[in-house]
């Protein structure tokens, strides 16, 4: 039984994660995302109480789960959580690199409106998620520069920012609203 659920899990992720920046032919309306970054569970109770107690939270008690609320409510398109795993097998960032995070995008592959937001569990590894998510920006240009032309503009105006701990990186035709609700709260 853990072989099967194994198995649809992975089927899954690889169809949803082709939901976000992937090629624009293929649709998903997956909307199962089993393990999403927000949610990668700890082995133990104690687990939850040591994480939760090393929590780096923004001013103010701002988790990412609230960043993840306000910015999905400024994006334009429906919405999809993309798992942990999908994010660190396309970026390399790692969920151990992170407390909390969630990366979110358009749900069916054809913007590619994209609001992603980590709080690294040091400065080194918040500034390894910033090089990553730049990285895959970079990569989304070079994807849809003879593809899509609104997508190109999208990730042309894109924005990859944060300092210490904080990470974030967003693609939106609002990216200057999404973009100053996490600095307000990150500042």
């Amino acid at each position: 039984m853990k072989k099967l659920l194994v198995i649809l899990l992975a089927f899954a992720l690889t169809t949803s994660f082709a939901a976000c920046g992937g090629n624009e032919e293929e649709t998903s309306s997956v909307n199962d995302t089993t393990s999403t970054v927000s949610d990668v569970a700890p082995e133990s109770e104690e687990d939850v109480v040591s994480a939760e107690a090393s929590l780096p939270e923004a001013e103010g008690g701002i988790s990412a789960e609230d960043m993840k609320a306000a910015a999905e409510k400024l994006m334009v398109d429906a919405i999809l959580e993309m798992p942990a795993d999908a994010i660190y097998n396309d970026t390399g960032i790692n969920p151990e690199s992170f407390a909390e995070g969630f990366w979110i995008c358009e749900e069916t592959g054809n913007s590619a409106e994209t609001v992603a937001f980590y709080i690294a569990k040091s400065d080194a590894e918040g500034e390894e998620i910033r090089t990553l998510l730049s990285n895959k920006l970079t990569s989304l240009q070079n994807q849809y520069k003879d593809y899509n032309a609104d997508n190109y503009q999208m990730t042309l105006d894109a924005v990859v920012g944060g300092s210490g701990v904080y990470a974030y990186m967003v693609i939106s035709t609002k990216v200057a609203d999404i973009k100053g609700a996490i600095e307000a709260v990150i500042a």
